[in-house]
């Protein structure tokens, strides 16, 4: 379920801007809709995309174009990646988590991952795993 709605600067959810909906389309557009209001720009209001009480997006108002948490004109790079599977009651999500590695690891894994850090630490464990199991 996507829950999109507007906060205001001391935490209060507006009633009237909450849309919820199963439809990601639906929440894409209202989340723009809410992003593209200028009468809120330089304020501590904040707009908030969420998926199944998942934080996808938080765009605060008082934010410069370009900055972090400013997704004016960048509605099209929402991580909604994050939401995978079917539509209705199913769906999975992205894990992030916190992993302390030394630097030449990091860097191994990055080079098996041809750039991409996860894709490295993916592809190690899954040969790790073929090879434990060949041993076996």
């Amino acid at each position: 379920m996507y829950r999109i709605y507007l906060r205001s600067p001391n935490g209060i959810v507006t009633p009237d801007t909450k849309t919820t909906t199963d439809d990601q389309e639906v929440a894409v557009a209202a989340f723009e809709e809410l992003v593209n209001r200028a009468d809120l720009d330089g304020t501590g209001f904040a707009a908030a995309l969420t998926f199944n009480h998942i934080q996808i997006a938080y765009h605060r108002f008082e934010r410069q174009h370009g900055q972090p948490d400013n997704w004016r004109g960048r509605i099209g790079d929402l991580p909604l990646h994050i939401v995978e599977g079917r539509k209705g009651k199913t769906a999975a999500r992205s894990q992030f988590v916190t992993v302390r590695m030394e630097v030449p690891v990091l860097m191994r894994a990055t080079e098996i991952g041809r750039g991409d850090l996860s894709a490295g630490l993916k592809l190690a464990v899954r040969k790790y795993l073929e090879t434990s199991v060949e041993a076996a």
